[in-house]
């Protein structure tokens, strides 16, 4: 991985799940956060998401991030309803962040595949509006 001082050079990672285990969680902070993010994941699965991306302070070297950011892909063939009867709690960030500690931002995959600006997109700028990198993580 290249760096940019803390964080990552800007760009995409793709990474499987063992090797951002390897590169991000190195403490026990983070191995509390990682196991909530890989639960989520999980959970995730049900509705059929492919994929997260991972920004902020997280995919950072500082020591002790706070939380996760992730966003996580729509599909484009599950409605609201059938999302929310998957996994309810979904719609609503704040009980993600309470649960899983994780700040989960959706993306269609309509959005994405017509090049509309997304939360990927803000994930990939940090709080002094410089370019960042973030990680896509495949499972």
């Amino acid at each position: 991985m290249k760096y940019n001082g803390i964080y990552l050079a800007p760009g995409i990672y793709i990474l499987n799940e063992g090797r951002f285990k390897e590169e991000f969680v190195h403490n026990h902070p983070r191995e509390v956060l990682f196991e909530n993010l890989k639960r989520l994941m999980t959970v995730m699965e049900c509705v059929h998401s492919s994929a997260f991306y991972i920004g902020g302070s997280f995919v950072t070297k500082l020591p002790v991030p706070k939380d996760v950011d992730a966003c996580w892909i729509i599909p484009v063939d599950i409605s609201d309803e059938e999302l929310f009867l998957r996994f309810p709690i979904a719609l609503y960030p704040s009980k993600v962040k309470e649960e899983y500690g994780v700040h989960l931002f959706p993306v269609s995959a309509e959005s994405l595949a017509m090049n509309h600006n997304t939360y990927i997109d803000m994930f990939q700028i940090n709080r002094l509006n410089e370019p960042v990198g973030i990680i896509k993580i495949e499972y």
